[in-house]
């Protein structure tokens, strides 16, 4: 078995690390010099940050021609490129190693350098209880990675934490909230680690050390003479970097940064509600009703043929009588107008791209208003404002009319293979009669309570899928510009505390040329516009959620409103990764 010498002072974080071995030798950076040192022949030298360059040299040339010693420079937040200047030398191999964040529950260190000087390493922290991740023969590599995974972390963090602190003050619940983004686009591991501490579940606390801040400083360091463009990881930089206002009692407490910006964004977890409070009784199934659907694009379409199913009747409409006419094939029945379609259903579903095609559908000029019948329900499925669906409730309640918000996610391919999570919003007694349609049309439906509250939590859930897809983006840029290949970074990234749906999604379209998703620029940035509406309404500050907003919109004005999402990763050179696998499959 080697013996271990440190030589220098470990971070804290590895000198937790380091005591789980026991038999480490404790080296004061002069002390090596001694002869003896140099003569041992099979060792693992591991060198502390705070040791300059010069002795980090000077180790590694003294140690004997015949030693079997390997040299580990133990990387962290104060580490520099200078300081990995410590090459393989002809005799003694050299590696970095950096610490992954979940390093407390038998988690990983990232190792780059020379091979064979890796394999010798891990063995080493295999004994510390921790799991080696090799990211190839580029000593700077395992650096660059764990700045990387403490920058997906944190910024996970504080969005998440704008996000949620916009649902508590809509006052949704915050289980059914965490249970719908965690089978969405959104979820993440800093998602459900924030939402299990919110309610006080076992394991809750994901560990966020303080040096998050400085590691987000050093990529951006980096970046700047790249010339590459990282406006969150830049914000949160900055953003973690202030001081609120202390209060006499908190002159004697430490309080971590993401603590203080749970302060600074105004998160109230003394207003955490649960799905218990908007229980809803389960009536008698009532007779398939006749079901009217107003908008059939790809999401409109799959939802209508799922009504198919459950209706005694299927009345459709559609200014693309194309579309109406793929309905018509499988037995539904074409409406001249949305007025004589609401004249005959029991149920009328929308689901247009915007609030202003609703307000029109429903009051316009030979509208529906004038002919839906006392009793009738308006399933709304676009995704809008809350307070544009309060206030097109409010109307149509004076005519006996009910509606209920009911957004989905999972998309067309949900809706087909009945995988969908409806978000529905309205009266009890609205959402009790229009429950059993939704669910035989498919997947789970969930009540968050009043009119709004189901458009409130689509929102919530796509402003997490759009920071998280971002701050991939920015993070991928990174990792191009140093050459770290895209297999190291899954290998590295996408389990732990950096993992996340956008890095799954997008790390999977780089290696296989496959889309992430069929939403245009246009419809992002309209959901986007509308969370920061939302968090206006709410008086809540979306700092990093309105960079991400105004990042989409420049998006969308470079590459125009029909462009899909994943066309924004050329602005980042993303493209990059496919060049280099195109290359390697030719």
């Amino acid at each position: 078995m080697r013996s271990i010498a440190c030589i220098g002072t470990p971070s804290d974080r590895w000198l937790s690390a380091l005591r789980k071995q026991g038999a480490v030798e404790w080296v004061s950076a002069g002390e090596e010099q001694d002869a003896e040192f140099f003569r041992r022949s099979s060792m693992c030298v591991l060198i502390a940050s705070d040791v300059s360059a010069a002795v980090r040299r000077r180790i590694v040339t003294g140690l004997a021609l015949e030693s079997t010693s390997t040299v580990a420079l133990l990387i962290d937040e104060r580490s520099r490129e200078e300081d990995l200047c410590c090459r393989t030398g002809e005799h003694v191999p050299v590696v970095s190693a950096a610490l992954s964040l979940d390093d407390e529950a038998g988690g990983r260190v990232f190792l780059s350098g020379d091979a064979s000087g890796s394999e010798g390493a891990a063995s080493v922290f295999r004994r510390m209880s921790l799991r080696p991740v090799y990211c190839g023969t580029n000593a700077e590599h395992a650096r660059l990675i764990s700045w990387i995974e403490h920058a997906l972390c944190g910024i996970s963090r504080m969005v998440i934490t704008e996000a949620v602190g916009m649902a508590l003050r809509a006052r949704l619940p915050i289980d059914l909230a965490a249970s719908v983004i965690g089978r969405s686009s959104a979820h993440s591991w800093q998602a459900e680690r924030f939402f299990d501490e919110l309610l006080k579940r076992e394991g809750g606390k994901a560990r966020q050390p303080e040096s998050v801040a400085t590691m987000l400083g050093n990529l951006v360091d980096i970046a700047l003479p790249l010339g590459l463009p990282l406006p969150l990881i830049s914000s949160a930089m900055s953003l973690l970097s202030l001081q609120p206002p202390r209060s006499a009692d908190d002159e004697q407490c430490v309080i971590d940064p993401f603590s203080n910006y749970e302060r600074m964004v105004g998160l109230q977890r003394d207003r955490v509600v649960t799905g218990a409070l908007h229980d809803c009784a389960r009536d008698d199934p009532p007779p398939p009703p006749v079901i009217g659907y107003v908008g059939l694009g790809a999401m409109g379409s799959a939802l209508a043929t799922q009504a198919l199913q459950v209706g005694r009747e299927l009345h459709v409409f559609d200014p693309d009588v194309a579309k109406v006419e793929r309905l018509t094939e499988k037995g539904a029945r074409a409406a001249a107008d949305v007025a004589s379609l609401a004249a005959v259903c029991d149920l009328v579903f929308l689901c247009v791209p915007s609030a202003k095609e609703v307000e029109h559908i429903l009051f316009g000029p030979g509208g529906m208003y004038g002919a839906l019948a006392h009793g009738a329900i308006v399933i709304d499925q676009t995704t809008c404002s809350p307070a544009d669906t309060v206030r097109f409730g409010e109307r149509l309640a004076a005519a006996g009319v009910a509606m209920v918000d009911a957004p989905v996610t999972g998309g067309p391919d949900g809706a087909r293979n009945g995988s969908l999570v409806t978000m529905c919003g309205g009266t009890r007694a609205a959402f009790s009669r229009v429950r059993p349609v939704l669910e035989a049309m498919g997947g789970e439906v969930v009540y968050f309570g009043p009119p709004g509250s189901g458009q409130a939590i689509k929102l919530v859930k796509n402003a997490l899928a759009a920071a998280n897809r971002l701050m991939i983006y920015e993070v991928l840029s990174l990792a191009a510009a140093f050459g770290i290949p895209i297999k190291t970074l899954r290998a590295a990234l996408s389990t732990g505390p950096s993992a996340s749906g956008a890095l799954d999604r997008i790390v999977t379209s780089i290696v296989t040329g496959a889309p992430t998703a069929d939403a245009s620029l246009g419809t992002v940035v309209k959901d986007q516009q509308l969370i920061a509406c939302m968090g206006r309404m709410t008086s809540t500050p979306l700092p990093l959620l309105n960079i991400a907003r105004t990042v989409l919109e420049s998006g969308s004005r470079i590459l125009g409103p029909q462009a899909l999402v994943d066309e924004l990763g050329r602005l980042y050179g993303i493209e990059s990764f496919k060049e280099s696998r195109n290359h390697e499959e030719t």
